[in-house]
């Protein structure tokens, strides 16, 4: 099977096949991130483990000692700390 001159400079055979393409105006398809509105509340941030590079994950409580008391209980296996209290969508103390 013959390969196209493009291709032969690249060392792909399909290179076309690696783009997605949005079919009507034919630009590439990509999420657009929405803004995260957080409730209010207190907030403690879970990491899978110490050098993981992923964001973490946001737990929520309605008083800050159910937050210590959860954030006690995941200290002993994850990465976790004491994100804040959140009030209008702003972090108050963290």
């Amino acid at each position: 099977m013959r390969q196209s001159a493009s291709s032969d400079r690249l060392g792909m055979a399909f290179p076309h096949t690696f783009f997605f393409h949005n079919s009507k105006n034919n630009q590439p398809m990509a999420r657009r991130s929405k803004k995260i509105t957080l409730k209010d509340g207190f907030y403690i941030a879970v990491k899978a483990n110490f050098n993981s590079h992923q964001s973490p994950i946001l737990i929520r409580r309605e008083t800050k000692k159910e937050c210590e008391r959860l954030l006690q209980g995941y200290v002993k296996t994850k990465n976790a700390s004491y994100y804040g209290q959140v009030s209008n969508g702003k972090v108050i103390d963290g």
